[in-house]
């Protein structure tokens, strides 16, 4: 979990804002791709198998690794869909196994934990 007083976790959600505001992307791009309904369909029924995943912080860690070490690609892409998928491969290699969906989930509510933070220790 977010710990305010975590150094690491800072530094890494701080370099993760900063790209953002470079990339002028502060939520994801939405897609008009045709196979999209093929890919929620194929999200739906892995979600089927991985109804709920308890994320140890060393799991949030390799994911927010991963998606940060992508960041170029995600802000030159409109689709971030092949992109999360990308994550998901990503971290299914490393034993962690959920869905695109799952992990675009965590990245947005870690986001939203973060800045959270950061408006609490600004007060």
């Amino acid at each position: 979990m977010l710990n305010s007083t975590d150094p690491s976790v800072k530094q890494i959600a701080m370099n993760w804002v900063l790209r953002e505001v470079q990339c002028k992307e502060l939520e994801p791009c939405k897609s008009k791709e045709s196979g999209k309904k093929d890919q929620k369909a194929k999200e739906a029924e892995q979600a089927k198998d991985i109804q709920f995943h308890y994320r140890t912080d060393k799991e949030e860690k390799l994911l927010v690794d991963t998606r940060l070490s992508m960041e170029e690609e995600f802000c030159s892409s409109k689709s971030h869909t092949t992109l999360w998928q990308k994550v998901k491969n990503s971290l299914s290699e490393n034993n962690v196994h959920v869905t695109s969906k799952q992990a675009q989930d965590k990245w947005k509510n870690l986001k939203k934990k973060y800045k959270e933070v950061e408006d609490n220790n600004n007060r």
